[in-house]
């Protein structure tokens, strides 16, 4: 039975576990280089870049700090318990790691589960190297900036219905259409009570006002 070749997150884990082992292993030696590259398959699935370096580490028998790997493949170590937290460092000489919640509610969800979170990082590690979890603060979210005092702002428009713009242009009308001068006309009240000889008279006064007003 032909054995199959891991990829994804388990290449990852094996990846990393190995380079953690092989780090102490052969801590104050020179690491030897191999002769020839592992080869390939063809066909094969991308692999994240953090992967392939932690590949080319092992190959190397290059000593990965476990600082390190933790921080960078914090996705992968954790799984599911990473959603909602952000791994900023760790000291792997009092074996603690901060993780940043990207919310209180995260942050508190984290504290919630760190004793899984711990066994579950440890046992991709192959070893006990997280033993407790600090919880640093969320970033706070940067602030919106301040809106324009009322005097600054252009006052919108009041959109019109249909029946007063039908008001506005039958009130510019009008206006335009020409009219005669009122004062050549009498109110109706007036021409009943006045007599015919005032009315004579009235009527000269208006010719000959508009004679004098008319271009010689």
């Amino acid at each position: 039975m032909e054995e199959q070749t891991p990829y994804g997150q388990d290449l990852a884990r094996i990846a990393l576990r190995n380079a953690v082992q092989g780090a102490r292993r052969n801590r104050g030696r020179a690491g030897t280089r191999r002769s020839r590259p592992r080869p390939r398959p063809g066909g094969a699935q991308p692999v994240p870049m953090k992967v392939t370096v932690a590949e080319v580490a092992d190959h190397f028998d290059w000593p990965v700090p476990v600082e390190t790997t933790l921080v960078n493949q914090w996705d992968a170590l954790a799984g599911n318990l990473a959603v909602g937290l952000i791994a900023v460092r760790f000291d792997p000489g009092s074996g603690v790691l901060s993780l940043r919640g990207e919310s209180p509610v995260w942050a508190a969800t984290g504290r919630f589960r760190s004793q899984q979170i711990m066994r579950t990082v440890n046992d991709a590690l192959g070893q006990q190297v997280v033993r407790e979890l600090a919880f640093l603060p969320p970033v706070p979210a940067r602030p919106q900036a301040p809106s324009l005092p009322q005097a600054f702002r252009h006052p919108k428009p009041h959109a019109q219905t249909g029946e007063q713009l039908v008001f506005a242009a039958r009130r510019r009308q009008a206006a335009q259409a020409p009219r005669e001068p009122e004062d050549l006309f009498t109110a109706g009240d007036d021409r009943l009570s006045a007599t015919p000889g005032e009315l004579v008279r009235a009527r000269a006064m208006a010719r000959a006002r508009a004679q004098r007003g008319a271009p010689s």
